[in-house]
């Protein structure tokens, strides 16, 4: 579920001069919009970002083109409750998640 039926996240890929911080910007980095992007994490190569989306229950991969930092989607994993903090384990090549409580069935 979208809050308000609304996908109003962006991922933006931003760069900086640490010398020169005034001269920092921001790029859309996919037209690919979400509920809630809330939690980014990448394999240990650094081409594939994962972003997960608690509203819509899903965690997105996009490959990451390495010189224009733009992001393609590649697959969704459609997951059975909502998931917050998402890491990449290298060693075992998981992705390990906290599950966020369905609020409506504990108050219910």
């Amino acid at each position: 579920m979208v809050p308000f039926g609304v996908k109003w996240t962006n991922i933006l890929h931003c760069s900086w001069d640490e010398n020169s911080p005034k001269s920092s910007s921001c790029q859309v980095a996919t037209a690919e919009k979400f509920g809630s992007a809330n939690g980014l994490t990448v394999n240990p190569d650094k081409t594939i970002l994962f972003v997960n989306d608690p509203p819509q229950k899903r965690i997105v991969a996009f490959k990451i083109d390495q010189q224009t930092r733009k992001l393609s989607k590649q697959n969704v994993i459609y997951l059975p409750m909502s998931v917050d903090n998402i890491e990449y384990d290298d060693e075992s090549d998981e992705i390990l998640m906290g599950t966020i409580p369905d609020v409506l069935t504990t108050i219910r």
